[in-house]
């Protein structure tokens, strides 16, 4: 590619996508679970006088990537490959999960994402990008972390994603709302949650973790979320994504 990555909101095929996948696939020697490894029961949920399981984190960046996938053994095994990428990318973690239509949602935190371009721009990028396995096609969406809270103790169990694509137009009060809930969050479980703003500081991206799928679809149904939601424009309140984790590293 002769151009760096930018926000995209077009499905699109482009070597690009792919890379930031192949980024985030590259700290695999970092892993919190083991591919294939059956996890150990997770713990309970808090309680609703628990407080959160969360803790605020550094901010830097994220891109979000949604892949189309024909064989998901393939792009397992592709996504593993990409560990020579890592310090290239300044990527420093990541959550790899899997929606029930059988797409995929990566989840990349980047340090700097103008060395995730050059990484994405190298020739050594563009040979990996040809290797069976690759993406069939994918959504991207980067963005700045405006707050993020991750779990206090790694988890060591399974766990599930919840996300949301929406247009804000007053984001300090959308900030403002999105963390007065924490209490909320962590009442259904959540254990990690993050607000992040594209390049066009108009839409967001949250992003909530839990050990449990239940737990987040009743945090969505939840009256005390609805406020929440409310603040996003009616055209750019998105239909919520659950997906089940399947790979992950935590941010350093």
């Amino acid at each position: 590619m002769s151009r760096p990555i930018s926000e995209l909101h077009a499905r699109i095929r482009v070597v690009a996508v792919a890379a930031a996948s192949a980024i985030a696939l590259s700290a695999c020697s970092h892993q919190d679970a083991t591919p294939g490894a059956a996890p150990p029961t997770a713990s309970a949920a808090p309680s609703a006088g628990a407080g959160p399981a969360f803790q605020p984190a550094p901010l830097g960046a994220s891109i979000f990537v949604v892949h189309t996938v024909s064989d998901l053994d393939a792009f397992e095994k592709f996504f593993e490959g990409g560990a020579a990428m890592r310090e290239a990318g300044s990527v420093n973690g990541y959550l790899l999960s899997k929606l029930a239509d059988g797409r995929v949602v990566v989840h990349l935190f980047a340090e700097d994402l103008l060395h995730v371009q050059a990484a994405m721009n190298s020739d050594e990028m563009q040979r990996y990008l040809r290797k069976a396995g690759a993406p069939d096609a994918s959504l991207v969406w980067v963005t700045r972390d405006v707050s993020v809270a991750l779990p206090t103790t790694p988890p060591a169990g399974k766990t599930f994603s919840l996300y949301y694509k929406l247009q804000v137009a007053d984001m300090d009060a959308f900030k403002k709302a999105f963390e007065e809930r924490d209490d909320l969050y962590a009442a259904h479980g959540v254990i990690g949650r993050g607000l992040h703003q594209t390049s066009t500081e108009k839409v967001v991206v949250l992003h909530f973790v839990a050990p449990a799928k239940d737990q987040l679809e009743e945090l969505t149904k939840d009256p005390g979320f609805a406020p929440l939601l409310a603040l996003a424009a009616p055209e750019g309140a998105g239909k919520p994504l659950l997906a089940e984790d399947l790979l992950r590293s935590r941010p350093k």
